[in-house]
This record gives C-alpha cells, sequence and structure tokens, in this order.
C-alpha cells in the first residue's frame, strides 16, 4: 500500500511493476489524503489564506467546501490509478479512498450524527492535519475494507479506542466512524469493493 502526498507519481506504477514481476497476482493500494493544512489543497504556498491558526479552526470549514478544495486531488489520484491499470492490461491497483471518507465523517459530526464527536477539531491532533485516533480508525477500516472487500460497520471497539481516556468514544461515534469509511470505498468503483446493496 502506498500514501502519496499530494499527488500520484511515478514511483506508484514502478512499485507496481517490480511487485507483478514477483506476484502477478499481487493487489496494489493507493491511499487517497484528506485536505491538510488549513483544510487546503496541498501543497499548500506559505501565504496560502485558510492555514489554520487554532485546531478550533477546523470546526468552521463545511462539507461542501470540503469537497471542492478536494475534488482535483481526488481526480488526480483516481486518473492515475485507472489509466495505470488501463496500461497494465488489468486491474492491480485499488483507491483506499480515506479523504473522502474524512469528509463523510465531518459530515456526520457538523450534522450532530457522531456519538460523542461533537466537533470536527476532535480528529486532528495539530494544524497540519494530523489525525486523532478516531481519524486514524476511520483511515485504518478504509483499509480494511479495501483489503477484505467486507464492511467494518458492526466491528467491536478497538481496544486503543476504548482505553483513550482524552477522547473516550461510544457506540454511536464508532458507527459513525466504521459507516463513513464503507460509504467512501463503497461509493469509489476504483476500490474494487462493490456498492452496497
Amino acid at each position: 500500500t502506498m500514501g502519496p502526498l499530494f499527488t500520484a507519481d511515478e514511483g506508484i506504477e514502478k512499485f507496481t511493476r517490480l511487485a507483478l514481476e514477483h506476484n502477478p497476482n499481487v493487489r496494489v493500494t493507493v491511499e487517497q489524503i484528506w485536505l491538510r493544512r488549513g483544510d487546503a489543497a496541498e501543497p499548500v504556498p506559505r501565504d496560502y489564506p485558510h492555514v489554520y491558526k487554532t485546531l478550533e479552526d477546523y470546526n468552521g470549514t463545511t462539507p461542501a467546501q470540503l469537497r471542492e478544495r478536494s475534488a482535483a486531488m481526488f481526480k488526480n489520484i483516481d486518473d492515475y490509478v485507472a489509466a495505470l491499470n488501463q496500461k497494465l492490461g488489468k486491474t492491480v491497483v485499488y483507491v483506499v479512498p480515506a479523504g473522502d471518507a474524512v469528509i463523510r465523517l465531518r459530515e456526520r459530526v457538523v450534522e450532530g450524527k457522531a456519538g460523542a464527536l461533537k466537533t470536527q477539531s476532535q480528529l486532528y491532533s495539530d494544524l497540519l492535519g494530523h489525525g486523532t485516533r478516531p481519524l486514524q480508525a476511520l483511515v485504518a477500516y478504509c483499509h480494511y475494507a479495501v483489503f477484505y472487500k467486507r464492511s467494518p460497520v458492526g466491528l467491536p471497539m478497538p481496544k486503543v479506542l476504548a482505553a483513550d481516556k482524552q477522547m473516550p468514544l461510544d457506540e454511536a461515534a464508532l458507527r459513525a466512524i466504521q459507516e463513513s469509511a464503507w460509504e467512501a470505498v463503497t461509493h469509489n468503483p476504483l476500490s474494487g469493493v462493490a456498492q452496497s446493496k
């Protein structure tokens, strides 16, 4: 699995071709990044006006703004993966739509449908956009869903989340995290997971 920081690059194809030489049945995944530094598309110029000053600044961004700012990044990864698979003559590379899942979870938070997760800023540990444990779990569930082609919805609370005294989560928050991951994965045809019925 690979996670390019900004956009797809030639390293993805090189790694995939090397992997195919050693295993013709290999599956390669490329993680779609979420917006970072001020909910901005990367790379962010130093004078970008939306770079946040506090974690609470994450709370002022709407899901619609997140989708608009993310669109080009998501398209770049999707287009690259689709073109690479076509060039290879078979589907080898899959997208793990973590960035879309982050937007879906933040939307649930804004709508008050994420249990103990009450603010978007609870998902971030710093102004660069690194995730707290709930966001880390969300991304892990995206990988789980793509790797195993199974829904994470209904899996038990991970011990690392249950033991987190700084941010205790309830079952409603866990379900929101799991559902956000599954929705993102099933709505991206390049994940290799059929849309849920």
